[in-house]
């Protein structure tokens, strides 16, 4: 959608919820993928409003960590709105749904104190090349899985849906001035000592982590500049390098 046909969604969309927001401001959350129940322990729920009754692009695609509706309520007498995430690559033929989250966030800019989005990461599990037959699939797989360990020098840890990871490794090669880690402040994990596997902090950590979600799998993390996407030949490299 160009500029006015934006300005004019995100005003009908701001007037279609005016009536459930009344004139206070809350605080904006955007969950990452997996977070949708991250901070379900602190946010009292009071009401969800589902993103096709307010016609956000991409409202009616399905992606497993993805809550299409924002909720409203409140995190300790504090109001929070908390917004579920349309990810630009859930559909690549609607050209609209880079513009969904700045949408919903325009449109509801009045009601917002502050704003928080929160960061989701992809993993790579499962078989590969299924489309050339189960038996070259399991010796693909079973390939790039050895090339993995190789890399990584451990077992690959299965990390689901709105798991918490602790990293242990981090693939530097695009760390710079446009990304979230500058250079100058990117700590060297290797030899600072921390994050591996006889470190004392590292490992009470993930005893922490193990005693509230069940197990702690260990990450090897890899940043890819956007706006662009990995594509599946880029999974693959990923996947043998050790991610």
């Amino acid at each position: 959608m160009d500029r006015s046909e934006f300005q004019m969604e995100t005003e009908r969309i701001s007037e279609k919820i005016q009536s459930e927001l009344g004139d206070q401001k809350a605080l904006g959350i955007v969950s990452g993928t997996g977070w949708d129940k991250g901070i379900d322990h602190a946010f009292k729920k009071r009401q969800t409003v589902p993103y096709s009754v307010l016609g956000i692009p991409g409202s009616k695609t399905t992606v497993e960590g993805h809550s299409k509706d924002f909720k409203i309520g409140d995190i300790n007498g504090r109001e929070a709105l908390v917004f579920g995430r349309v990810h630009p690559n859930e559909n690549v033929m609607d050209p609209n749904l880079r513009q969904a989250m700045a949408l919903l966030i325009a449109a509801l800019r009045t009601h917002l104190d502050g704003l928080i989005i929160t960061n989701g990461v992809g993993t790579l599990h499962g078989q590969v090349g299924l489309e050339n037959g189960r038996a070259h699939s399991a010796v693909r797989t079973a390939l790039l899985d050895v090339l993995g360990w190789a890399h990584r020098g451990r077992r690959k840890e299965l990390i689901r849906v709105g798991d918490i990871a602790l990293v242990d490794d981090v693939k530097t090669g695009l760390v710079g001035p446009f990304t979230p880690l500058g250079a100058g402040d990117f700590v060297d994990f290797y030899h600072g000592g921390i994050h591996r596997d006889r470190d004392l902090y590292f490992n009470a950590v993930r005893q922490v982590i193990s005693h509230v979600q069940g197990h702690c799998p260990r990450a090897q993390a890899r940043f890819i500049a956007g706006p662009q996407f990995e594509g599946p030949a880029d999974k693959i490299e990923f996947r043998a390098q050790g991610d």
